[in-house]
């Protein structure tokens, strides 16, 4: 159970941790591309190169840059790691 708030609206008492609902909404969906090359192991410039081939689950945002979607980039890297160990 999530802990709740106090009527103050201060924080709950520094012994409890957010419960798991609260981590998953708080969780970034969509990733940097620093953060992709991260999770990848790549430099910056090797993820740009994966990128611009069209192996990445990604978005151009205007202004933002490139985002990666997390939960297909973990897919994707699952399937290779499965690939790799056959």
């Amino acid at each position: 159970m999530c802990p709740k708030l106090r009527q103050d609206n201060a924080r709950p008492d520094s012994q409890s941790q957010p419960c798991d609902s609260a981590r998953k909404i708080l969780e970034p969906r969509w990733l940097k591309s620093i953060e992709a090359a991260r999770i990848l192991g790549v430099s910056r410039p090797a993820f740009y190169r994966i990128y611009r081939r069209g192996h990445l689950p990604s978005l151009r945002v205007p202004g933002l840059g490139i985002r990666v979607d997390k939960k297909q980039l973990i897919k994707l890297l699952k399937k290779a790691k499965d690939e790799r160990s056959r």
